[in-house]
């Protein structure tokens, strides 16, 4: 175990140095001038300013030079400071993150909530009308985007009843009702958008495990229905659900991107976007990072969970 988890931590350090090399380069190829964002329009006027702010940021060099710089940067644990604050991009990121993790948690858990019953409801009732009913509303909301039902949550009510639903961010410690409420609508459709594919895969993964041989044993010994699943059927049938559960923390941090937005969350998200508009290239990079890390981390512990439901897999 310890020496597989070793492996995929240094192949993690790969996908590390492939996404800051992709992202570093990339954000230097998009139109847009850094130092104009910095300064502002009315520098136009002024390039004894430009190319002063240029060379204080180091964007008078060459762009591999530039990348060696940033590269021993991040081998010391520094990762720059923003172009628009001029504050460590890290600290950026941490002080923002309570934000994010809520969100993905509480739509994560939600998310599970929903799916994985509704999906063993719709997997024992097969082909009957409770099963089509499922499957429909399903289909329904897999084909519309988060960030549309996000923007609909906020028109609609606006319109029928003169209400919005509440913006911004209270912290939990400080009023936790407020900090439910207002996280409330963005989790929700996170954990709706979630769950939606969670559902189709636990239905088809149980499907095909209860036509398996040990599981008609079971049923042929007179066990009940709860017990052949929970005890015999649903834990093999997790692991395809879990793979997906892993891929979608990725997902996850990609829609906070939009509905920090939509809703003025303050996490890590809405802190990309900004970044990206202003071209910050120290945060976009230190951002991206951070989702690369997410993500290995993320698939890691999807991994080592494999054991835990199959004790047949073996670590090599």
């Amino acid at each position: 175990m310890r020496q597989y988890i070793a492996r995929r931590l240094l192949f993690g350090l790969i996908v590390l140095w492939g996404a800051g090399i992709i992202i570093f380069f990339l954000m230097r190829f998009l139109p847009g001038d850094a130092v104009y964002m910095v300064l502002g329009e009315d520098v136009s006027a002024d390039p004894r300013a430009l190319d002063a702010l240029r060379v204080r940021l180091g964007l008078d060099k060459p762009i591999h030079e530039q990348y060696l710089v940033w590269m021993s940067g991040v081998l010391r644990a520094d990762l720059g400071k923003s172009l628009q604050t001029d504050e460590p991009v890290v600290g950026q990121i941490i002080s923002r993150l309570p934000v994010t993790l809520e969100l993905m948690a509480l739509s994560t858990l939600l998310g599970v909530v929903i799916a994985i019953p509704v999906g063993v409801i719709s997997a024992l009732r097969q082909d009957t009308r409770l099963d089509y009913i499922l499957r429909v509303i399903t289909i329904s909301l897999l084909a519309m985007p988060a960030f549309w039902i996000g923007t609909m949550l906020l028109v609609f009510p606006s319109i029928w009843f003169r209400w919005i639903p509440p913006l911004g961010y209270t912290e939990f410690f400080q009023d936790p009702i407020s900090n439910l409420i207002q996280v409330g609508f963005p989790v929700f459709v996170l954990a709706t958008h979630f769950s939606t594919s969670i559902m189709r895969l636990t239905r088809s993964s149980l499907l095909e495990v209860l036509r398996q041989d040990y599981v008609r044993t079971a049923w042929s010994k007179g066990l009940r229905e709860r017990v052949v699943v929970a005890r015999h059927a649903l834990k093999n049938a997790m692991i395809p659900v879990v793979t997906l559960i892993g891929i979608h923390m990725g997902r996850l941090l990609g829609g906070t991107v939009i509905l920090e937005s939509i809703f003025s969350l303050p996490g890590v998200g809405r802190l990309f976007l900004e970044a990206v508009i202003n071209r910050d290239y120290p945060q976009v990079q230190a951002t991206v990072l951070f989702y690369a890390l997410v993500f290995i981390i993320a698939n890691l512990v999807v991994d080592i969970t494999y054991g835990w439901l199959d004790p047949r897999i073996k670590f090599q």
